[in-house]
């Protein structure tokens, strides 16, 4: 009777976990899939800030890091008071572009340019009006 009721307890286990892969990979293949469609040169910046910095509350603002990301591209949001920096920079907002270093606010047209993406694409506009938050 034991092992009925192991058998029964494992195969519920794995029924979970095969649920989960189900679940959890068609997301991360998707978000893979959306970074090598992405139509710009570069596929990945690194964007540091402070938060009571202005300027780098004008780029969250203007939507600017949420427009990038939904052209495919990967951006790791440092807070340069936290770290980990890894790039020599005096102020923020902080832009690091193919290992080039880019200090000060930049518009999303700016950015485009510096990502190399195709002047005629632009992200499509979000339904939310509040811009995602740096972390």
């Amino acid at each position: 009777m034991k092992i009925k009721k192991h058998f029964i307890v494992c195969l519920a286990v794995m029924a979970v976990v095969a649920a989960g892969v189900v679940y959890f990979f068609p997301i991360k293949q998707a978000n893979e899939k959306q970074i090598a469609r992405s139509a710009c040169q570069v596929k990945e910046i690194t964007f540091y800030y402070l938060e009571g910095c202005e300027w780098c509350n004008k780029v969250k603002t203007e939507g600017t890091i949420d427009k990038i990301e939904q052209l495919g591209v990967k951006i790791n949001k440092i807070n340069a008071a936290v770290g980990p920096v890894r790039h020599k920079f005096q102020g923020v907002p902080t832009f690091v572009i193919s290992g080039k270093v880019y200090e000060g606010y930049r518009t999303f047209d700016d950015l485009k340019i510096l990502l190399e993406c195709p002047k005629e694409i632009n992200p499509a506009e979000s339904d939310s009006s509040t811009p995602s938050s740096f972390e």
